[in-house]
């Protein structure tokens, strides 16, 4: 069976860079920031000796401040998001159903992960409608 979760092996430290899967737009309907942060949590759980260690939430904060999106606040001023910020979206993904958010085996930090069956779900339709293809995301 073809790795569907591979990826390339770029530094994640070099610059700001995530992978996003046309079934993530397709499937799941997600775009901006929310395809952003979905796609980075998706490439850490899936690369084998990688991953929690260099995408952090500070990192997820650096990529959705890179990729040009914005929010607006006080008027007509250009904000860069925060953490907090960052965590509430992480948290509209829990709640729509496409993360699960769990606490870790020593019950002292909130793990976010992908939910597997949608991704498979999401992969399989876009595989049955020949979609699935990746580009990166900068």
């Amino acid at each position: 069976m073809e790795n569907i979760y591979a990826s390339d092996s770029t530094e994640l430290t070099e610059a700001p860079r995530w992978v996003t899967y046309s079934w993530m737009t397709n499937e799941l309907r997600l775009s901006g920031e929310k395809l952003v942060i979905f796609s980075l949590l998706f490439e850490r759980d899936s690369i084998d000796g990688r991953g929690p260690d260099e995408i952090t939430g500070s990192y997820i904060v650096k990529c959705v401040n890179s990729c040009g999106l914005r929010s607006r606040t006080r008027g007509s001023n250009q904000e860069d998001r925060t953490l907090a910020d960052v965590f509430q979206m992480i948290g509209n993904l829990a709640a729509e159903g496409l993360i699960d958010a769990s606490l870790d085996e020593r019950n002292l930090t909130t793990v976010y992960r992908c939910r597997e069956d949608i991704v498979a779900d999401a992969v399989e339709k876009a595989r049955s409608e020949k979609i699935v293809e990746a580009s990166d995301g900068q």
